[in-house]
């Protein structure tokens, strides 16, 4: 893999761009990072493409108010929906009480 590849955000690019849906677009860089990071993390190919002037207002400003397209393939959408979609705070106490009762019992 090259350089440039990796610092550009292609080392896992959606290998037919037609074939590509769109996932969700995203604006700062904490959830462009954390979005990249769950498929990454899935192994699922995707491929980023910026909207108005592009990945330079990023660069300068942190921030693109346009936003940053993230496409997967089409039979990858349903595991990324799961994958992106928010948690509830109290499914994690329930689960985070499931634990301590479990540890508990042990």
């Amino acid at each position: 893999m090259s350089f440039w590849k990796k610092l550009l955000g292609l080392e896992k690019p959606v290998e037919d761009k037609a074939s590509g849906v769109l996932l969700i677009t995203v604006h700062g860089n904490e959830e462009l990072s954390a979005v990249e990071a769950l498929l990454r993390a899935a192994e699922l190919p995707y491929r980023k493409a910026e909207e108005g002037a592009g990945d330079i207002v990023r660069v300068i400003a942190g921030y693109n108010m346009y936003g940053t397209s993230i496409y997967v393939r089409a039979e990858d959408l349903e595991t990324a929906r799961e994958l992106i979609a928010p948690v509830d705070a109290a499914t994690l106490e329930e689960d985070a009480t499931a634990e301590d009762e479990g540890e508990a019992s042990e």
